[in-house]
């Protein structure tokens, strides 16, 4: 780690438990002043987003309400956010907070401000009657309302049973998540978010990852390495490709009963880190309400997303915005990264920083709320640990630091808060630098034109055909390929609407002056893409003009929250924003005649093809003067060479990269050659 920069001080010192992200919104800032016990803050009723908050500076103890209705009590803050979000409904056009304080004549600052994001907490992992749990689905949900979570995954053994009972409903606040556990000897893990009501086949490990993709499910491993109780995952140290978490703290395993293999889980994680691997770490209760220390949001994880939504709540934990806490209502842990060097923090755990070129100095945060007595905060990077602090008194506590990145630097910072026994409390996800900004996934597309013709005449239809093959190792849960076509060139005049590999035919007339086609296939269409597996597509083109004219083509697939495959990844920016192939047509006018010069089929030769500078071009005899146009992919005429004898040599230097079209007409009839040039 370089130019490692200490801010904090050798004690800890109270702070404020979210801090203001630079894309929030301020919506009021100001000061006051405690008379008569109390102080008001009046404000309109905002156009409200997501998380609602206050943060007040300067008090240690006060009472809060909003519009008569009381909030809370915040005693031994000096700095203190307070999360409004679930009382918006309270708010009118006009709105008052009172702050009631005993430090008369005290002054203090405030802000209100909101964001699109505010912190879920809830479990991914419980158990019901409908497996070995001894509480109903609606107790389950009442619980973990009651200890103030959002969302609960309800993930019976082997079963849905459970998401189509008639509790199975928002409670209060809490929203649940449809999910199982598939249930092997080669271990456990949790399907998330998935449809259909059949249960999981217990096949391998492998087929179990395709089939949950296929239904649009998450996987997270759980337990992994606990081994001791015969429930650990077989395939440990290694990852298979497709698994999106892994529950590094659970329950039963972080009870005292229990055989604690939560630390050798997160080594495993943080091993996969170090490998360059972008893998979620989840904290979950794996309640069963068999023993009397379990608690239904025991080992559970803070999500920082949009909404409760269990789609939105499902993406955020792919992404990394996890805090995985051992204990509901006890410390939190954030971690912060500011990087343009503005003193305001812009990014939070699961977030990727990309640095193109040159170096970049990055500023973090770390906030621990409420630690308990002789807690330890350590901070890890790829190297290991970079940073420790013991905390003597609890409380809370700040550490800011600066480090500089090159745009070669592949690293990550995260954050564990330790109590005074080395037990894990607490584990942010990292903040990832030069990491993959997206990984796809197993899923490979190969997309490629089987009868493109090389000619076709003006007015004339022609048949095409493409494939789409998954060469990958998953079954996408959506798929499409689409082909389009310029408006002033051609026209579709037919095409494929039903047969193996389509469930649906999307047909757009004119998008920006393309013409565009897509076939979609997948789970909501009973159509299955499996790895190896192929789909031919065919349609009818009709040719508007002469001269070169381009045909394009790509493929693109899903698991139902994130695309996982494009084909191409790069390409031509197509008319929707995205990469496209394609291939040429040579379009004939009708009274072209289809021979070629005398001499055969090889009306002329070319050498080097690809090129970089000189052209040879070498001429088959002619009894009439030839013509040499040279076009680009586009149809476009650059270049009409005449030769004066049967050689003709041109200097490629003028021509930009890429694929170029050599025409040579002798009357009617005409030859042609591509060429690529390469400088």
């Amino acid at each position: 780690m370089k130019n490692l920069l200490i801010l904090s001080l050798l004690f800890s010192f109270p702070i404020f438990a979210l801090t203001p992200l630079e894309r929030d919104e301020i919506l009021l800032k100001g000061g006051g002043r405690i008379e008569n016990g109390r102080y008001l803050i009046n404000f309109s009723r905002p156009d409200l987003r997501n998380g609602f908050y206050l943060n007040l500076t300067g008090l240690r103890e006060f009472f809060l309400s909003l519009n008569g209705e009381p909030i809370g009590k915040f005693p031994q803050k000096t700095r203190r956010t307070i999360d409004l979000s679930e009382k918006k409904g309270w708010l009118k056009d006009k709105n008052e907070i009172e702050v009631q304080s005993p430090e008369e004549g005290k002054t203090f600052s405030f802000s209100l401000f909101q964001s699109d994001y505010r912190w879920y907490f809830g479990t991914l992992h419980i158990h019901t009657t409908y497996s070995d749990g001894r509480r109903s689905v609606s107790q389950i949900l009442n619980m973990v309302n009651d200890e103030g979570g959002n969302f609960c995954a309800i993930t019976d053994h082997d079963t849905l049973g459970q998401c189509y009972d008639t509790a199975f409903h928002r409670t209060g606040n809490c929203q649940p998540i449809r999910g199982t556990e598939w249930t092997t000897d080669s271990g456990h893990a949790n399907i998330l978010g998935m449809e259909g009501r059949n249960s999981f086949i217990k096949r391998s490990v492998a087929r179990m990852i395709d089939d949950a993709t296929y239904r649009g499910g998450l996987v997270q491993i759980n337990h992994p390495c606990d081994d001791e109780l015969g429930i650990g995952w077989d395939h440990y140290p290694y990852l298979d490709p497709g698994i999106d978490a892994i529950e590094i703290f659970n329950g039963p395993t972080w009870s005292p009963e229990g055989e604690k293999s939560d630390a050798e889980a997160v080594a495993w994680w943080h091993q996969l880190l170090t490998e360059g691997k972008r893998i979620t770490a989840t904290g979950n209760s794996d309640y069963h309400g068999s023993r009397p220390y379990e608690d239904p949001l025991g080992s559970h994880s803070a999500v920082y997303a949009s909404s409760d939504h269990p789609d939105t709540i499902l993406r955020a934990v792919k992404f990394g915005r996890v805090m995985v806490c051992a204990e509901m209502g006890d410390s939190r842990l954030y971690l912060y990264a500011d990087t343009n060097n503005n003193q305001i923090m812009d990014l939070i755990m699961g977030e990727n920083i990309l640095i193109p070129s040159g170096n970049k100095t990055i500023r973090f945060r770390l906030e621990v709320d409420d630690a308990d007595t002789l807690d330890v905060v350590r901070v890890y990077a790829r190297s290991g640990e970079i940073y420790s602090h013991t905390l003597p008194t609890g409380g809370d506590y700040e550490y800011e630091w600066e480090t500089n990145y090159s745009n070669l630097d592949t690293n990550f910072v995260r954050v564990a808060l330790f109590g005074s026994d080395g037990d894990y409390e607490y584990c942010t996800n990292p903040i990832y630098i030069n990491y993959p900004e997206y990984e796809f996934g197993p899923c490979h597309f190969q997309t490629n034109p089987i009868n493109l013709p090389e000619t076709i005449n003006v007015g004339a239809d022609e048949s095409i055909a493409f494939s789409l093959r998954n060469t990958g190792l998953v079954s996408p849960y959506r798929f499409g390929l689409l082909v389009a076509v310029e408006t002033t060139n051609f026209l579709f005049s037919d095409w494929a609407r039903q047969g193996p590999g389509i469930g649906e035919v999307r047909h757009n007339p004119n998008l920006n002056g393309y013409e565009i086609l897509e076939w979609c296939g997948g789970y909501p269409y009973s159509v299955r893409l499996s790895p190896q597996n192929t789909f031919t597509y065919w349609l009818k083109i009709r040719a508007k003009q002469e001269g070169w004219q381009r045909v394009f083509y790509r493929s693109w697939a899903d698991d139902r929250l994130f695309i996982i495959e494009k084909d191409p990844k790069t390409g031509f920016l197509g008319p929707d924003g995205e990469q496209w192939r394609f291939d040429s047509i040579f379009i004939r006018s009708a009274v072209t005649i289809n021979q070629p010069v005398e001499g055969g089929k090889e009306t002329f030769t070319l050498a080097p093809n690809p090129a970089n500078d000189l052209i040879k071009i070498s001429l088959l005899s002619s009894s009439r003067k030839p013509s040499l146009t040279i076009y680009d992919v586009r149809g476009n005429r650059v270049k009409t060479l005449i030769p004066e004898g049967k050689e003709i040599r041109y200097r490629a230097k003028e021509l930009r990269e890429g694929v170029y079209f050599l025409i040579l007409k002798v009357g009617e009839r005409e030859g042609r050659k591509k060429i690529i040039i390469s400088h």
